[in-house]
């Protein structure tokens, strides 16, 4: 795992130290993240929080827009190791049938020569940015994990600034009825609806449960609902939607 030193941007106090990142790496990476190498840079490319390459296997954590934001770049630096994650897989040729199950594929494809950006480009047409299925499965990936990693975090003090500390605790004490007041019922119900569908995609195609459990949510979606789990991943969509909504 190779990183920078902070040596082109300046000292950032408002980005979390290499510590941080590399704890993230080497817990939530594949291999303990053997060969991802991760940076900060301050312009990427449509303002993205975060990037991943596929050929260096390198992370970008866009310091623009998450600077201050420690929560975020915890949320980012997860995607964006799942991006890394999913990469490791595909070179595994006997995963892609599982991998692509379900989904869409181009024409006469042969699985075994396909290669994992053009997968992904095409999905990426083909759905759309927020439902390609790779996308989907990273922030599934990242919201089920962002709460165990930021306690680690605080726990272990491995380096956010106080002022971060302070304001992670702050977010997660406002809880979820802050958060919705300004968004419609029918809305709400869909959001729901696509966290409920998306997290069940994740838990099959990661055969984290049997197919009988499986099973059991897709005809009880409100079982999952009523998690903890659920109201994590919940909680962070509104936040989006918050952060875009201040940005435009």
């Amino acid at each position: 795992m190779k990183f920078n030193n902070f040596s082109e941007e300046g000292d950032l106090l408002g980005m979390l130290t290499p510590d941080v990142v590399n704890f993230l790496v080497k817990t939530y990476a594949k291999d303990q993240g053997a060969d991802l190498n991760w940076a900060y840079k301050r312009n990427l490319e449509h303002d993205d929080y975060g990037i991943y390459y596929y050929n260096s296997e390198t992370l970008y954590v866009n310091i623009n827009s998450t600077i201050k934001d420690f929560d975020r770049q915890v949320d980012t630096i997860l995607h964006e190791i799942q991006h890394h994650n999913q990469n490791l897989d595909w070179q595994i040729k006997k995963n892609r049938l599982g991998i692509v199950k379900g989904k869409k594929l181009p024409m006469n494809v042969n699985l075994n020569l396909l290669e994992i950006w053009d997968l992904h480009e095409f999905w990426t047409k083909t759905y759309g940015y927020e439902n390609s299925p790779h996308e989907v499965d990273a922030r599934v990936f990242a919201r089920s994990k962002i709460d165990e990693a930021l306690n680690s975090i605080i726990q272990q003090e491995l380096g956010i600034p106080d002022e971060g500390k302070a304001r992670i605790e702050i977010e997660k004490s406002r809880g979820m009825h802050y958060l919705l007041s300004n968004i419609p019922p029918d809305q709400l119900e869909q959001m729901k609806l696509r966290i409920t569908n998306d997290f069940i995609d994740y838990l099959e195609r990661d055969k984290i449960l049997d197919k009988k459990e499986i099973n059991d949510l897709k005809k009880n979606p409100k079982m999952f609902q009523q998690t903890e789990l659920f109201k994590q991943f919940f909680n962070q969509e509104i936040k989006d939607m918050i952060r875009k909504k201040k940005n435009k």
